[in-house]
């Protein structure tokens, strides 16, 4: 299909699909990178939208940039893919996969956007740090004192990581929003996101046996399916 490479403020992104005046800002998840856009992309432009994606911090192109990942950075980056769009398309709608779901929700709450569908979402990081600690049987007065602690998860958790998550909860979501999970997704509890679609009215499927990233065939095509049905 139609893709064009572009820059936004030297953010390494993907334009997908023929032009239109409506577009989805695609937030891929950890680990991942901007051209895994293109199975959605393809769904979404028989739906009319074309779709931007682009690499997190130390992601994809950016894989050994002196540019952290921190939900700080990853805000000022959707930031700046954010004010592109405006610039470029008329209607915005967002898809967030996971850790990218997680700074969409924490950057996009006053903007207007169409519809947004969340997949595998970081809806509470707090609890999630929380929870890593537990598995370590550490505390979090042990993360003040430690500052950092490596963990066998691949992530090394950070106080001032904590605290910030801690004071800057998601405080409102306006936009309309459907979220699929897996019901064996061992890192999104579920309790977190039936307190998330609660307070903000959000449409939730749960695919039984599924995990936080969905692999085996029957899943992959459930969840092409949902986005088929719900974009």
């Amino acid at each position: 299909m139609l893709c064009e490479r572009t820059l936004v403020q030297s953010i390494p992104a993907l334009v997908w699909g023929r032009p239109s005046r409506r577009v989805y800002i695609y937030g891929h998840g950890k680990c991942g990178k901007k051209e895994e856009a293109e199975g959605f992309a393809g769904i979404a432009q028989r739906h009319g939208f074309q779709v931007i994606s682009f690499d997190l911090p130390q992601h994809g192109e950016r894989v050994g940039e002196e540019y952290p990942c921190t939900v700080w950075n990853g805000m000022g980056d959707f930031g700046r893919i954010a004010d592109y769009s405006h610039r470029s398309w008329e209607e915005l709608s967002f898809f967030g996969c996971s850790l990218g779901a997680y700074f969409g929700l924490m950057s996009f709450q006053n903007l207007g956007f169409r519809k947004c569908l969340f997949y595998s979402p970081l809806v509470d990081m707090e609890r999630m740090i929380i929870d890593m600690l537990k598995a370590l049987d550490l505390s979090e007065y042990d993360l003040f004192l430690r500052q950092e602690i490596p963990t066998p998860f691949g992530e090394t958790l950070s106080w001032p990581y904590f605290e910030y998550v801690r004071k800057h909860p998601i405080g409102s979501w306006k936009h309309k929003t459907s979220i699929l999970c897996g019901s064996n997704d061992a890192v999104v509890a579920r309790e977190t996101l039936a307190i998330f679609c609660d307070k903000y009215q959000c449409g939730l499927t749960v695919v039984e046996g599924a995990g936080h990233y969905f692999q085996d065939p029957e899943h992959l095509q459930i969840l092409n399916a949902w986005i088929e049905r719900e974009i």
